[in-house]
């Protein structure tokens, strides 16, 4: 029986690929981060690892080379999977020694289908094939479902260690794989196989706005910590300017009801960029600053000059002011522009919200 590392930070979607991956006959072992991805290959050699691209601790790019480099895990192979369908970012996967790349929304049938060109299994069953170059596993088939016995000796890594937090799962029991497979069959009828198909996949917008809301997710959730924190915008732009070739201009907060969470460098569709996070009301508001060099091979266009996209239950405003790009991702639509404009601010006698264009 095969296993499959799969490593997501994101637990719901982590959850729906590992289920389908243990309905399907895999052994599944899971990661939160790029460092339980390193911990995870050291006890339990896998088959084929699924890594997210944008990770905490590693990203997913980082844990590929990493495992390239070593003799003892280069044959293993490796598919990442982003929403991040941006021009370079197959060919900057494929430079990083991925054997695999997969676009989100992907379902996990292709997922799948995906690991099993890799594994050499037919969809009905596996097929007998050798062990990797360098597999000192012995080719034990006595696996069981999730986390199996601990490693030997000679199954353990070298250089590869980094500090994180591993992460378990129970076994699953064999009444489970009903039950699963229920939640699955629910997932597809709440869903609809008609509204993942009409998702829009690989608009040079869409992969901004999927980047940006992965971002915006770990700020949240804390997976990306702030740089710097608990100082004032000014303290944030000289923080900046200290560190990158373009200009970063905050406004001062004369709004109570904002606050300004942190900040940090960061990379977004491969550009250096900004991050800074801010509180409105309960809500929280990611603003991120590209480079001039970056937002310009996004080659997305002026006109309109601010597009709001929706995507995963998000409002990402998208627009460029002098040499500079800028993403804002929320839940409140046009509000968020207030951490840098007031609500009675005008432009040339209009109000903000009448410049941006719905896409």
């Amino acid at each position: 029986m095969k296993r499959i590392l799969i490593a997501d930070d994101l637990g719901d979607q982590r959850e729906l690929y590992v289920t389908s991956l243990a309905l399907a006959g895999f052994v599944v072992d899971e990661a939160a981060d790029g460092g339980q991805v390193i911990d995870v290959v050291t006890d339990h050699r896998p088959d084929v690892i699924v890594l997210d691209l944008a990770m905490p601790v590693l990203d997913g790019l980082q844990v590929c080379r990493r495992l390239k480099a070593n003799d003892r895990t280069a044959a293993i192979p490796v598919i990442i999977i982003t929403g991040n369908t941006l021009p370079g970012v197959r060919e900057t996967v494929r430079h990083a020694g991925a054997d695999g790349f997969l676009a989100r929304p992907c379902s996990p049938d292709t997922l799948v289908a995906a690991i099993r060109q890799h594994t050499g299994e037919a969809a009905g069953g596996a097929l007998p094939v050798p062990s990797p170059a360098g597999d000192v596993s012995g080719g034990n088939l006595r696996r069981e479902i999730l986390i199996s016995r601990p490693a030997r000796a000679a199954d353990v890594l070298v250089d590869l260690a980094v500090p994180s937090t591993r992460l378990r799962r129970p076994r699953y029991k064999p009444w489970l794989y009903a039950l699963a497979a229920a939640v699955v069959l629910a997932t597809g009828i709440t869903l609809g196989a008609g509204s993942i198909a009409s998702m829009q996949r690989g608009t040079r917008l869409n992969g901004v706005a999927d980047a940006s809301v992965d971002q915006h997710q770990k700020l949240v959730r804390g997976l990306m910590r702030p740089a710097i924190a608990g100082v004032s915008p000014a303290a944030v732009e000289d923080w900046f300017r200290q560190r990158v070739e373009f200009k970063v201009v905050l406004p001062d907060l004369k709004n109570p009801k904002i606050t300004l969470m942190g900040a940090r460098l960061s990379r977004l569709a491969g550009a250096e960029t900004a991050a800074i996070d801010y509180q409105l009301d309960d809500h929280r508001v990611s603003l991120f600053i590209i480079e001039e060099a970056g937002y310009n091979e996004l080659e997305l266009g002026e006109n309109p000059r601010f597009k709001l996209v929706q995507r995963r239950g998000y409002d990402v405003i998208i627009w460029r002011h002098g040499t500079t790009g800028y993403t804002l991702v929320s839940d409140i639509g046009v509000r968020a522009c207030h951490v840098c404009h007031s609500p009675d601010e005008k432009f040339d006698g209009a109000s903000l919200e009448s410049f941006v264009v719905r896409l």
